[in-house]
């Protein structure tokens, strides 16, 4: 539960924090700290089974956080930059992983968002050497990312040489603006909006290479039950959302939704996964209607787990595609006040304009209340009243059910007659007779 802010490592790694040998933090905020200029952890550097959760790492300039053979659970990870420091025509720094670095290790149930991974190159080209950058939101070699949502990444190679420079066989890349990943499972994550970017000026020469604007992946990668949709490379109208390094083989891409992987120009329809839009709103939850709703893979580790909303890794038997689960109770009711949105895009004109507390225009029954009732919110004559006279009758509606309420003496209070009626009449053929009854109805919606 501390602030870690401002400070600066100028030897490996841990501007902010260092840890080591099962350390654990918890509850922090690390920002505004410095690693080394090659990046090597300028937020925090964990290794040694080191445990961080439940913090946010923002705007450190080095990476965020360096994890080797550890574990990040429930974190936000966003603004972070690997690269802001000039390099010159005559040295290259591969630089990786602006968000997080993984090596060995595991980022669990966290974001990552709006982190830089950057290299440069200017002046004169004699001496000058091929460079990258790779991992904007993550750099992961033999890790695990599980139940992440990885968005607003950002690769970008700025190569700028003079006139009458000689280049010869350079190459400068910018690479998985999402996720970079080799050895690496990664799952039940969503990975929206990641843009990788090579920006060169200078003789012609060198080769450019800016892909995998949402995950770049060897083929030693799983990506399962993931979303990958609407990446980009080079500029914000070229779709670019998988790229698999592909040494003769097929990266493992099964039950996601995504567009293609590079090179291959379709991704096999035979391991579960779609094209189709995956529908989502703008917080990235699943839409009522996804093709990512109960399409997964569920594996044996979501049992007793939960998505990054909290809500259970698998309802409805089938695990969803993508960070979040689909609730279908939220997702009919935006604002969670009981009244339905189509019932009140019906009558009030939106899904979340109704109140729920406010009276009606019969100026009895509240929003709520009629919804229930199965009334008209805006007729002045609407009521839901009960006809005595046997059979009981009354005004009744699809998806309720009722319960008649009796009583001989109004001091004593009702008791319930009948319950789990089902339409609008009932005949008491046991008390009906009788010259003393008093009478009252009740509705709930049908389970």
């Amino acid at each position: 539960n501390c602030q870690v802010s401002g400070n600066t490592a100028n030897g490996y790694g841990g501007g902010g924090c260092y840890g080591s040998d099962a350390a654990v933090f918890s509850g922090c905020t690390v920002e505004d700290n410095a690693g080394p200029f090659f990046g090597f952890g300028g937020g925090l550097f964990l290794m040694g089974n080191s445990l961080l959760s439940n913090s946010v790492v923002s705007r450190n300039d080095g990476s965020g956080i360096v994890c080797i053979q550890s574990i990040v659970d429930r974190c936000t990870i966003d603004s972070n930059t690997n690269g802001s420091v000039y390099v010159r025509s005559s040295v290259q720094y591969t630089r990786v992983g602006g968000g997080i670095l993984l090596i060995g290790s595991q980022l669990l149930n966290s974001k990552v968002a709006g982190n830089k991974t950057r290299t440069y190159q200017s002046g004169s080209a004699a001496g000058a050497t091929s460079a990258s950058a790779l991992g904007g939101g993550i750099y992961s070699d033999s890790g695990t990312i599980r139940n992440c949502l990885i968005t607003g990444n950002f690769v970008v190679a700025d190569i700028s040489f003079s006139e009458g420079s000689i280049i010869g066989s350079k190459q400068y890349m910018a690479n998985g603006a999402g996720i970079y990943a080799t050895g690496t499972v990664v799952e039940s994550s969503t990975i929206m909006d990641n843009m990788t970017r090579v920006n060169y000026s200078g003789p012609i020469g060198p080769s450019t290479d800016q892909r995998g604007g949402g995950a770049c992946i060897t083929p030693a990668t799983t990506i399962r039950n993931c979303i990958v949709y609407e990446n980009h490379a080079g500029a914000v109208d070229t779709i670019n959302d998988i790229y698999g390094i592909a040494y003769g083989v097929v990266p493992g891409v099964e039950y996601t939704c995504s567009t293609s992987v590079e090179p291959w120009a379709i991704l096999p329809a035979d391991s579960g996964n779609v094209t189709a839009p995956p529908m989502l709103d703008p917080s990235n939850h699943l839409l009522l209607g996804s093709p990512c709703i109960n399409t997964g893979a569920n594996q044996p580790w979501m049992a007793e787990t939960t998505d990054l909303d909290d809500n259970p890794r698998i309802m409805d038997g089938m695990v969803d595609m993508g960070a979040y689960e689909f609730d279908s109770q939220t997702e009919t009711d935006l604002d969670g006040d009981g009244l339905p949105n189509d019932w009140e895009e019906e009558y009030f004109g939106g899904p979340t304009n109704a109140n729920p507390n406010a009276l009606c225009a019969n100026g009895t029954h509240t929003a709520l209340q009629a919804f229930i009732a199965g009334l008209d919110p805006a007729d002045p004559a609407a009521r839901f009243a009960l006809h005595l006279a046997q059979p009981l009758s009354w005004n009744s509606a699809s998806g309720r059910q009722y319960t008649v309420y009796r009583t001989t003496n109004l001091l004593e209070g009702f008791q319930p007659l009948q319950t789990g009626l089902v339409g609008g009449s009932f005949t008491d053929v046991v008390h009906g007779a009788e010259l003393k009854n008093y009478y009252k109805i009740g509705v709930d919606l049908a389970p």
